[in-house]
């Protein structure tokens, strides 16, 4: 028997990616903390090698070469994700959502240590590798507090966009909660036109005046308990923020401008790398 085509459906292996899915898509959502970031990484490092050396093995790898890649490699991997930015961004952007660096995650690498208990013999179930290999790759969507952009009180250039964080699911830019739901209203109360890219953008198109306050008013997009996908944004209700003097950014005048358009700002973090981050959970893409 190939104890390394049946890793992935060992008792170990088997628990270890239910760990992963219930605290990516359970625990996150509802107990955000450290604590759940930290089981993620624990549980993505003993899963994703049995899965990569099962991969290895089906594609004639030798047994022994297998294991070894699929430690090593993995182990490797994880490291780069928590040193080297561009890794997380590109990985993000395949998968969907942002990762965010993190050094006191390698601290889970131990449990690289802990892989070897599901290399030993097992029956096979079809449907496990598959499970385990979606379960590590499956992203993992969360709502957070004081993530909205500006926050209160805080200043910003004339012609930045605001942001948003979601919730759920993530709508697009031309979600038709989007316009009732968000609101921008200058020192007179006068409502500034907004555009909305990528779910998550808010632009005032042509830019806002220099040397201004404003309010940022943000409403439940849809209440829980309708028939509808609930998605949240944000923290619901009302910040204000002022404008710098001068802007060294150009206006946003089109939707593509506004995809296009970046904060200068350091975006309030979600709980390691859920949410969007610094553009996350990320999403967090369970890396």
């Amino acid at each position: 028997m190939n104890s390394v085509r049946s890793g992935p459906s060992h008792p170990w292996s088997l628990a270890m990616t239910m760990l992963l899915v219930v605290n990516d898509h359970v625990l996150k959502v509802w107990w955000p903390s450290a604590l759940t970031g930290k089981l993620s990484d624990l549980a993505f490092l003993v899963v994703a090698p049995v899965v990569l050396a099962a991969l290895l093995s089906y594609a004639r790898v030798p047994e022994l070469a297998a294991k070894r890649l699929g430690i090593g490699v993995i182990g490797l991997f994880f490291i780069g994700l928590q040193v080297w930015p561009a890794l997380g961004d590109t990985v993000a952007g395949w998968l969907g959502g942002r990762h965010t660096p993190d050094l006191t995650d390698l601290a889970a690498l131990p449990a690289l240590a802990l892989v070897p208990l599901a290399w030993r013999p097992t029956p096979r179930i079809p449907v496990a590798l598959p499970f385990a290999a979606l379960a590590c790759v499956a992203t993992s969507w969360d709502w957070c507090p004081d993530t909205r952009y500006p926050l209160d009180g805080e200043t910003l250039d004339p012609n930045e966009p605001l942001m948003l964080r979601w919730g759920r699911d993530t709508p697009p830019g031309d979600h038709p909660a989007l316009p009732p739901s968000v609101h921008l209203f200058d020192a007179d109360g006068v409502e500034v036109p907004l555009l909305f890219a990528d779910g998550v953008k808010v632009c005032p198109v042509g830019g806002l005046e220099p040397s201004a306050t404003y309010t940022f008013v943000i409403s439940e997009i849809e209440p829980p308990g309708s028939n509808t996908t609930w998605i949240s944004f944000g923290d619901v209700g009302i910040s204000h923020f002022t404008t710098l003097p001068t802007s060294t950014l150009e206006p946003i005048r089109n939707a593509r401008d506004c995809r296009e358009a970046q904060v200068l700002g350091e975006l309030r973090q979600c709980w390691e790398d859920e949410g969007v981050g610094d553009t996350a959970d990320t999403a967090d893409t369970s890396l």
